[in-house]
């Protein structure tokens, strides 16, 4: 509950820094005039981040030894991504966690594997981006400042490579060591077979380009005119901030980063504000259509 709590005064402390933010350059954000087509194009580009992320959890699951739906993985990746978003405390995550227990007999600790899993190759493919765009803005552009950067994304990749090759824990007979070892043995599993490692790798860039066009579109929406590189920067910096949910959705902590590392490439930071304000909202309108659906069908399953 401390937690939750915790959560809650922090998503409304980021609501008061983004209002007051917005409230600061409110003479710049008045000019911004948004084009439909590219907003429509944002919604399509986030409903193909919602379908990658169900086929990453149906390979992930089905693998491991449970024996779920395309669609239901589908409409569990809607409400638990909805639930995130709303929720404190990762709400959607363990929400999915009960239903595969509850219906599937999903070990938690199984599930906990597909967690690991998929945030490691977040990570992976966020930092090898990342690393790759910014080097080339340095080395290629010759733009100056960008060091720091360059070794965050170099760190990051360094320690979720290390991740890949942790060795096997055995069990000990202690119940806590017991359910790690279960852990452990599912994520090894999944690294095993080489071809199965890259289908979810590439199911993860899947993933993380449609947020990466989610976020160009979005720009485009409002004008902003980001090339390859630029965009590949600051939405794989955006992405991997995201992983520290400790608020709703990462509801400021996302558009901080986006703005950060924006303002180094020489975007204006609330500009990209309002950018990763849109996608934020697209995703908010796709869940509210999507998600009354995707609880009917699951509750379907559950009687």
């Amino acid at each position: 509950m401390n937690g939750k709590r915790l959560s809650r005064a922090l998503a409304i402390g980021m609501l008061a820094a983004i209002g007051s933010y917005l409230w600061w350059y409110r003479g710049e954000l008045a000019s911004l005039r948004l084009a439909p087509f590219s907003l429509l194009l944002c919604a399509f580009c986030t409903a193909g981040g919602l379908a990658a992320s169900g086929l990453l959890s149906y390979a992930i699951v089905n693998k491991l030894g449970a024996r779920i739906g395309i669609w239901e993985s589908m409409s569990l990746s809607v409400v638990s991504t909805g639930a995130n978003a709303l929720a404190p405390g990762q709400s959607g995550t363990v929400g999915r966690a009960v239903y595969l227990k509850r219906l599937h007999n999903f070990e938690y600790s199984r599930f906990l594997a597909t967690v690991v899993a998929s945030q490691v190759l977040m990570v992976i493919v966020c930092s090898v981006l990342a690393a790759a765009a910014v080097a080339w803005m340095a080395f290629v552009g010759r733009r100056p400042g960008l060091n720091a950067m360059l070794g965050a994304a170099a760190l990051c990749l360094v320690i979720s490579t290390l991740a890949c090759f942790l060795p096997g824990i055995s069990a000990k007979g202690n119940w806590l060591f017991d359910r790690v070892s279960i852990v452990s043995a599912s994520w090894l599993k999944l690294r095993a077979q080489p071809m199965f490692f890259a289908t979810l790798t590439a199911l993860v860039s899947l993933q993380v380009a449609s947020q990466l066009l989610s976020l160009w579109t979005a720009c485009a929406a409002i004008g902003i005119d980001l090339g390859f590189v630029e965009v590949t920067t600051i939405g794989a910096f955006g992405t991997l901030a995201s992983l520290l949910s400790i608020t709703p959705g990462a509801l400021g902590i996302h558009e901080a980063v986006v703005a950060s590392v924006g303002a180094v490439v020489a975007i204006a930071p609330a500009e990209l504000v309002i950018a990763a304000l849109i996608t934020r909202a697209v995703l908010l309108v796709l869940l509210l259509v999507l998600t009354p659906p995707a609880i009917s069908f699951l509750h379907s399953r559950l009687q």
